[in-house]
């Protein structure tokens, strides 16, 4: 072997180490760490009435999922992509989410941690996936980029 293999193998070898250590080291995986049991969205109006004239006021959603993370490292952050009628929404959900457990949480449409976007292709029935999990120990998972 050559000294150029030899220090080609030591910076690779280095470089993985190195992407190991680091705090924020993204995972490799392709399998979501979080199982998605259940998703659904539950629209909400409020309405005051005068008679026989109501009127609809600001109308939110609720995101109701039940995920298990099915990991070996307890998940300190999920991003979570909803898409229901024309609307995408990119949710986020913090918390301490040990390895087998299943949680239950209603999230909702609007926030510091809520993104809306216009969903590609119209309407459709609703999807729920995971975009991101980031781990207690540092490391984050990224879901692989659609094609």
């Amino acid at each position: 072997m050559s000294y150029r293999q030899r220090l080609a193998i030591c910076a690779i070898a280095v470089a993985a180490t190195l992407t190991l250590l680091r705090p924020d080291a993204v995972t490799a995986q392709s399998a979501s760490p979080i199982r998605i049991d259940s998703c659904d969205v539950k629209k909400v109006h409020t309405q005051m009435g005068l008679g026989n004239l109501f009127v609809n006021g600001k109308g939110y959603n609720f995101f109701n999922v039940t995920f298990t993370n099915t990991g070996s490292v307890t998940v300190k952050r999920i991003q979570f992509q909803i898409e229901f009628d024309k609307s995408r929404y990119v949710v986020g959900d913090a918390g301490s989410f040990a390895p087998a457990q299943q949680v239950t949480h209603r999230l909702r449409d609007h926030g510091s941690d809520v993104h809306a976007f216009a969903r590609a292709g119209g309407s459709g029935p609703t999807a729920c996936s995971v975009l991101e999990a980031t781990f207690s120990d540092g490391t984050i998972w990224k879901a692989p980029a659609q094609p």
